[in-house]
């Protein structure tokens, strides 16, 4: 039996409870939302599995369609860097579709978001457990964008593609 047929999936209400839970959430999100931009909020991505061959896989699937965008909102992306080298050497040839911005606010109030399509997404309002909820009702997900509004106000384009050493 593969390990995320037991977790909780896109379709289900049930709230994210775990790192299994919260991994196949965002895989499966990845995976089956169509929307032409997505917004992922965190302080960090530590806790995010942008390593994983099977999400880099969907990523590049979703991405292969004209007019995609995945905008990357963090405190800091040296975590994600030393963390997830895989996906920080396949993001080089798409950072023309994969934009980071550095967000001037406290790592502890920035939330933890992967926002797609109307009215599709979640929310970790447990970041070290990783639990969380899905967003699926259209209020909810507005206030989550407006959120995620007001941080890009407050950021600046971080998460550079190369680094040039001199």
């Amino acid at each position: 039996m593969n390990p995320t047929d037991t977790a909780t999936s896109p379709l289900d209400d049930r709230p994210l409870d775990g790192r299994r839970d919260f991994h196949a959430a965002v895989l499966a999100l990845a995976r089956t939302d169509r929307a032409a931009e997505w917004w992922w909020v965190d302080p960090d991505f530590a806790g995010w599995p942008l390593d994983d061959p099977a999400l880099i896989g969907a990523l590049a699937q979703w991405l292969a369609r004209p007019g995609r965008q995945l905008t990357l909102l963090a405190c800091e992306f040296e975590t994600l860097q030393r963390r997830h080298p895989r996906f920080v050497a396949w993001r080089r040839d798409r950072a023309h579709q994969i934009f980071g911005r550095a967000v001037d606010v406290e790592a502890s109030q920035m939330p933890t978001l992967m926002l797609g399509a109307t009215p599709r997404g979640l929310q970790l309002l447990d970041r070290e457990r990783h639990r969380g909820v899905w967003i699926a009702e259209p209020a909810a997900w507005r206030d989550a964008r407006e959120l995620v509004d007001v941080l890009l106000q407050r950021s600046q384009p971080s998460f550079a593609a190369t680094v040039l050493g001199l």
